[in-house]
């Protein structure tokens, strides 16, 4: 009994050390950095090639990595607007306009939120997913998946969990409420 408790007093101290000495501190750097050009970035890998663009902000990882001359920019969440390459965009949620490069004026809040959208411009989309497949101008989709299908349609407005889901190239609908138009495709 005396000798397991002296195992026991040389193996804890040796546990705490091991846990000090590999603590997720040590290794887990974020940084941040600000220029005189008022960007701002917070994250691994957060606007790292800015060369000229003026007012940005990036929060997350991967946020704004591609914008090298893009301004006014807002990006917080892991890859949001990773590849933009153009001014005055939006991005909050994980890969929130994740494809955007050179769509402009656009605003997306959720997760997957306007991820495909590569050159549509002057859309507004929050919820899960909303508006997830558009490349298209113009459309305002709120709530989870609502204009999910979406591509090329313009001048739509969904309202509503899957409002206007299967709308592919519709223009100018509007649909408000729960799964209201659901079918509509191209009307």
């Amino acid at each position: 009994m005396v000798h397991r408790t002296k195992i026991i007093y040389g193996v804890v101290p040796a546990l705490a050390f091991g846990c000090f000495l590999f603590s997720h501190s040590d290794y887990a750097q974020c940084p941040q950095a600000c220029d005189n050009n008022l960007n701002t970035a917070f994250g691994v890998a957060a606007l790292p090639s800015v060369n000229g663009g003026t007012a940005n902000t990036a929060m997350g990882t991967d946020a704004l990595a591609s914008t090298s001359t893009g301004s006014y920019n807002t990006a917080v969440g892991t890859g949001a607007l990773l590849n933009n390459a153009v001014d005055g965009n939006t991005a909050v949620g994980e890969e929130a306009m994740e494809r955007n490069t050179t769509g402009l004026r656009n605003v997306a809040v959720g997760v997957n939120v306007l991820a495909f959208n590569t050159t549509g411009n002057d859309n507004t989309a929050t919820g899960y997913e909303a508006l997830v497949n558009a490349d298209a101008d113009e459309n305002t989709a709120t709530g989870s998946l609502a204009l999910g299908s979406a591509t090329s349609g313009a001048a739509n407005t969904a309202t509503g969990f899957q409002a206007l889901f299967s709308n592919i190239s519709g223009y100018t609908n509007t649909a408000a409420g729960v799964n209201v138009l659901y079918s509509n495709r191209t009307g």
